[in-house]
């Protein structure tokens, strides 16, 4: 892959019907800076136009995770999971769309341990919870995401575009309920 980029932190490739985007700001364990926001925007909406991107992968440089669209995630195990201080620790909150999604994965306990605590979790810990769906050798961690993108990216358009709507029209109204509830 060749990942092309403004020097805004955010690199992108097309491969095979794959899209790839790169977070590459790793002195700050690649954090989400104004730039690279706007420079996300940019990318996924260039990404979203393309008729023949049909998957996207996201990882950092620096780590080695992966992050497959739709809502697959890929993560390698290790003993602690990485990343900056916890917004615990920060005297942040989070967005409340962000916690809502949170809650909906992992369910109210693991949510409050995790955002209260500040907890760092294992890879294994992720997976029992449901915010991770693999957990892969850090050796096979590239050639698996990429063998799953290419899965995906190898299906019809509309095949993926039904299946998409569907699961989304199962759990939104779950979301709401618990959100309610």
């Amino acid at each position: 892959m060749g990942p092309a980029g403004g020097g805004d932190g955010i690199l992108s490739d097309r491969q095979a019907g794959v899209g790839w985007i790169v977070f590459d700001n790793p002195g700050s364990h690649n954090a989400l800076t104004p730039q690279m926001a706007t420079a996300l925007d940019r990318v996924g909406a260039e990404l979203d136009a393309d008729g023949e991107v049909r998957c996207v992968v996201v990882r950092w440089i620096g780590s080695e995770s992966f992050h497959v669209w739709p809502r697959t995630f890929v993560s390698r195990p290790r003993t602690r999971s990485s990343g900056s201080r916890p917004a615990a620790r920060l005297g942040l909150g989070y967005p409340l769309e962000a916690v809502r999604t949170l809650v909906s994965t992992v369910g109210p306990a693991n949510a409050a341990h995790l955002l209260l605590t500040g907890a760092r979790i294992t890879a294994g810990e992720a997976l029992r919870m449901g915010l991770v769906n693999h957990v892969i050798e850090p050796g096979d961690l590239e050639r698996r995401t990429t063998e799953m993108a290419n899965a995906i990216a190898s299906n019809a358009p509309l095949s993926l575009r039904a299946a998409k709507a569907s699961i989304r029209a199962v759990a939104e109204p779950q979301m709401k309920r618990r959100r309610s509830g």
